[in-house]
């Protein structure tokens, strides 16, 4: 990697609230810079939905062609 180029991370969090992100870099010889930390809020819980819809498809693995056929009939 460059010096200066941007790193994008992503991650999921499964409850609400505020939470705080460090962080900081090293270079090619190990030498470590100063951290740098900010807080961010998580308004809602979001991954309880999907944790819900994850465990639904995998309890229940032919529900989405069958979801998919009962919309398309109310559709039509």
């Amino acid at each position: 990697m460059d010096s200066g180029e941007a790193i994008i991370l992503n991650h999921t969090w499964s409850e609400r609230g505020d939470y705080t992100i460090t962080a900081s870099a090293q270079d090619f010889w190990n030498a470590k810079g100063s951290e740098a930390s900010f807080t961010i809020t998580i308004p809602r819980n979001k991954g309880a939905a999907n944790t819900f819809i994850l465990q639904l498809f995998q309890r229940f693995p032919n529900i989405f062609p069958i979801l998919q056929k009962l919309l398309k009939f109310g559709l039509n």
